[in-house]
């Protein structure tokens, strides 16, 4: 299975067909399965992870004028996809002034980018720089964000950095798939019945595998979704339980709490329904 994402010096390697295939925007919506299988295998080795971003970079750099922005737009979906669920093999790549400046050059003036492409790269870059602050080896993500800053450059309401470092906790999202189908087959020629069998088996979230398998890839993605949300909703809660005194506790924290409990609930039952 390895030997299909061989490199070939007369075609394009396995992963670069898969990358391709998960940003085509003449999909109608973002192929989950794809996107989970390219990030196991990404998160399996560091060669995968250079070879990756290297893609991304050039996904970055197609003319939205004649790809369209739905082709960047699923290209930032992958690459916060491949930072949330394969940990710092990743981080370390995306981690270099270069390919940070060649993010931010796509909503550049040129570019006309709409709003919604700009507040994505602009979230993508205040999330890391404050999720890696404190690791040594990343810290050109934070140097790279205040020069941002410095230079007048706009960003959005950071998210609680716990929040923020829980997002990007690898083992939070993606259980590893079994050893016989961690490879992931070639784009080219991959029916959606195989995509959707392959997630059920190398995405498990239930032991019943058999039911697993029948979930669609929109599913299993909107579960992992929901069931982000009801995880980070309980850091937040309980942080907020240790820190407040029966009685002292100030009106706008009780309502701040009262708003967590029903935050928690409603998305702990969207996600068992």
């Amino acid at each position: 299975m390895a030997t299909l994402f061989r490199n070939s010096h007369t075609q394009p390697s396995g992963l670069q067909q898969a990358i391709e295939k998960a940003t085509d925007g003449s999909q109608s919506s973002e192929d989950w399965a794809l996107i989970m299988k390219i990030c196991d295998y990404v998160g399996t080795r560091e060669e995968s992870a250079k070879e990756a971003l290297k893609i991304i970079r050039k996904r970055l750099h197609l003319n939205p004028n004649q790809h369209g922005w739905r082709t960047i737009g699923y290209t930032l979906t992958l690459l916060e996809a491949l930072t949330k669920n394969c940990g710092k093999i990743v981080h370390l790549q995306l981690a270099h002034k270069d390919f940070l400046k060649e993010l931010k050059g796509v909503i550049g003036p040129k570019n006309n980018p709409p709003v919604a492409v700009q507040e994505r790269v602009l979230n993508l870059i205040q999330t890391w720089a404050l999720a890696f602050r404190n690791d040594p080896d990343l810290k050109t993500v934070e140097h790279f964000y205040q020069e941002c800053k410095q230079h007048g450059l706009q960003f959005p309401p950071a998210e609680p950095e716990n929040v923020i470092k829980t997002a990007l906790t690898p083992t939070r999202t993606v259980d590893r798939p079994l050893q016989s189908t961690r490879s992931m087959p070639p784009a080219q020629g991959y029916s959606e019945q195989n995509r959707k069998a392959a997630d059920g088996v190398s995405h498990s979230i239930a032991p019943n595998q058999t039911a697993v398998q029948a979930m669609s890839a929109e599913y299993l993605g909107k579960l992992r979704s929901e069931l982000d949300v009801v995880q980070t909703n309980a850091q937040v809660f309980g942080e907020m339980l240790v820190t407040l005194q029966p009685g002292e506790e100030n009106p706008q924290d009780f309502e701040l709490l009262m708003v967590k409990i029903t935050l928690l609930f409603c998305s702990s039952l969207r996600a068992v329904q």
